[in-house]
C-alpha cells in the first residue's frame, strides 16, 4: 500500500475513511495476456483464510496462514471463491509493458552521478581546510546509496573517483592534518573527565558509535594503534561520513519521543524475560551442584541404581537405558526401592545370604554371572506334572465349563464321576482314573427353587440353557460328597482321602 502524505500508523484507517485516494494498493497479475483480447478481472483472496472468511465459513485452528486459496488442500467448497471487485477490460497490441522495456537502451552513466560537492575549505570550529591533495581545491564527493560502477567509467574518470575517495591515502602511514585536529577535538571529552580545563571548556563534538564500540577516544596515528583505521575512526574522521552520521541523528532526535515509549512498552516483557533467565541460570546452577555432590561422586553401579526411575528417558547406544537393562541378564527388578530395601547392608536377607555388601555388589555378581537372579526350579524325581495328568483324562463326556474352570484353577483334572444334570439326564459317567489319590465331585445344585430356575433360563441370543456350576464342599467323613448350598456355587475345594 503507498500512501501520498505522511499519516501516523494509529490514524491511517480515519484518514483512509476521510478521503480514499490518499492511499494506493498496487495489484500484480503474473499471466501473461494476449493481445487484442477482452478479460473479466476478480480481485479474490490470495489465501485460503481469506477464502473462507469471505464465503463466511469458520476458519478454524487448523488452516495455514499461508496457506494458498488455490492449492491443494481446500475441504470446504473448493470450487467457489469471493471476489471483492470485478471490472472488465481489453488489450491492444501494442504498448504494453514488455515492449516499453524493450524499448530502453542502456547510457553510460557520468561520473557525478549519485556525487554531491561538500567544500571542505572552511570546516568551522577552528578546524583546518582539507587542502591536500592540491587537485582535489578543497571539494570532496559526498556519495550516496546510489553509486556508479567503477568499472564502467573512463580510465581518466576511475583515477578521479579514487582520488576524492583516498584523499587521505596520500599522507599514509602519517595521519592527515585535519584527521589529528578533529581528533583533537574529539578526544577533549575523555581529557574533561579525566581533569578539569583551566578556562573555559569547549563544547566538543559528537563521537559517533562510541556505545557501540565502547570507545571514548579516536587516535589518527596509524602507526602506533593499528586499530585506528578501523570504522569508528573512518566514521569521525572523515567529513563525508560524518555528515551521514548527522543526518541519522537528526531522524532519531526528530522521533526520539515515541521511540522511547515504544522502547518502554517493551521494558515490561523485557524484565519477565530477564526473570525467566535469572531462573533457569539457578536452577542449573543447583543442579550442577547436586548432580557433583550426589551422582558424580557415586560409582557406576550405585549410579545406575539411584537414576533407576529415570531409565525409561535416558537414551543409551539409540535406545533407552530401561530397553537395554530389560535385554540383559540383570532383571528389571534389582533397579527397584523394594530390591534396595531389602539388600541394604544388615537386612535379615543379606545375612541369611552371606552378603555383607550392598545392592551394588549383588548387580555386578548378576551381570557377571557369579549370582543367577532367579535359578530355574529342577522337577522332583517321580512327580507328575499337569500334563501327565491330562494325558490321562477321557474328556469326551465332561461339560466344556468343567474343563475351562479346571484349567483355570491349575489343579490336577482327575474328576471321579457327573451326576445327572440337564445335559446329562442318562445317569453318572465315570473319568478314567489316575494313580494319585486326587479326587473332585462336581454337581449342579438343586436344593433350592432359584437354582432351578437359574438352570433353566438362557442367555441372550441363545436357545441353549444356561449352566451354572456348583462346586460341593469337602467330603463327608463317610467318603461321599455334599452339595454346595449356595446358589453361586463355591470355589474348588480338594481332598485327599480314600477311594471307595
Amino acid at each position: 500500500m503507498h500512501v501520498n502524505e505522511d499519516v501516523p500508523e494509529a490514524s491511517l484507517e480515519a484518514a483512509l475513511e476521510a478521503n480514499p485516494d490518499r492511499a494506493y494498493s498496487r495489484i500484480l497479475c503474473p499471466r501473461r495476456l494476449e493481445p487484442d483480447t477482452t478479460y473479466h478481472a476478480f480481485l479474490i483472496p490470495a489465501f485460503e483464510t481469506g477464502r473462507l472468511a469471505g464465503l463466511g465459513l469458520d476458519v478454524g485452528g487448523a488452516t495455514g496462514a499461508t496457506q494458498s486459496a488455490w492449492g491443494p488442500g481446500r475441504i470446504e467448497l473448493p470450487e467457489c471463491y469471493p471476489y471483492y471487485h470485478r471490472f472488465r477490460f481489453r488489450t491492444g497490441a501494442l504498448g504494453d509493458f514488455e515492449q516499453l522495456v524493450k524499448l530502453l537502451q542502456p547510457q553510460p552513466v557520468d561520473k557525478r552521478v549519485g556525487v554531491r560537492d561538500l567544500d571542505v575549505n572552511h570546516p568551522g570550529s577552528n578546524l583546518p581546510a582539507i587542502e591536500l591533495p592540491e587537485q582535489l581545491a578543497g571539494v570532496l564527493k559526498l556519495g550516496g546509496a546510489l553509486r556508479v560502477p567503477l568499472d564502467s567509467l573512463a580510465p581518466a574518470d576511475q583515477a578521479e573517483v579514487l582520488a576524492y575517495d583516498q584523499w587521505d591515502e596520500e599522507l599514509y602511514p602519517d595521519p592527515h592534518p585535519f584527521q589529528q585536529a578533529m581528533a583533537a577535538r574529539l578526544n577533549l571529552a575523555d581529557e574533561y573527565q579525566q581533569q578539569a580545563p583551566a578556562g573555559d571548556p569547549v563544547v566538543t563534538s559528537p563521537l559517533y558509535g562510541r556505545w557501540h564500540a565502547l570507545t571514548r577516544r579516536v587516535e589518527p596515528d596509524n602507526t602506533s594503534d593499528p586499530t585506528s583505521r578501523n570504522w569508528v575512526h573512518e566514521l569521525n574522521l572523515d567529513p563525508r561520513f560524518r555528515v551521514a552520521a548527522g543526518l541519522g541523528t537528526r531522524v532519531i532526535q526528530k522521533g526520539q519521543e515515541d521511540y522511547m515509549t515504544a522502547a518502554w512498552e517493551q521494558v515490561g516483557e523485557v524484565i519477565a524475560a530477564n526473570n525467566q533467565l535469572r531462573l533457569a541460570q539457578v536452577a542449573k546452577s543447583v543442579s550442577t551442584c547436586l548432580y557433583d555432590k550426589h551422582i558424580a561422586s557415586l560409582a557406576t553401579t550405585d549410579a545406575f541404581l539411584l537414576t533407576a526411575p529415570v531409565h525409561r528417558r535416558v537414551l543409551s547406544a539409540g535406545v533407552t537405558v530401561h530397553k537395554r537393562v530389560a535385554d540383559s541378564v540383570v532383571p528389571s527388578a534389582v533397579t527397584s526401592a523394594q530390591f534396595r530395601r531389602l539388600t541394604r547392608p544388615g537386612a535379615t536377607i543379606m545375612k541369611r545370604l552371606g552378603l555383607a555388601s550392598a545392592a551394588s555388589a549383588i548387580v555386578e555378581a548378576i551381570n557377571a554371572g557369579t549370582l543367577p537372579a532367579a535359578p530355574a526350579k529342577p522337577r522332583p524325581d517321580g512327580a507328575g506334572t499337569l500334563a501327565d495328568v491330562a494325558g490321562h483324562l477321557d474328556a469326551a463326556n465332561v461339560p466344556k465349563p468343567h474343563i475351562e474352570t479346571l484349567d483355570e484353577r491349575q489343579t490336577p483334572k482327575d474328576i471321579e464321576e457327573i451326576e445327572p444334570s440337564l445335559e446329562y439326564p442318562e445317569g453318572p459317567t465315570r473319568a478314567r482314573r489316575s494313580a494319585r489319590p486326587w479326587s473332585m465331585s462336581i454337581r449342579t445344585p438343586r436344593s433350592s427353587s432359584r437354582s432351578r430356575r437359574n438352570r433353566r433360563s438362557t442367555s441372550p441370543g441363545s436357545s441353549r440353557p444356561r449352566w451354572r456350576p456348583s462346586i460341593p464342599r469337602p467330603p463327608s467323613p463317610s467318603g461321599r460328597s455334599r452339595p454346595c448350598s449356595s446358589r453361586r456355587g463355591c470355589r474348588p475345594t480338594w481332598s485327599r482321602h480314600s477311594r471307595r
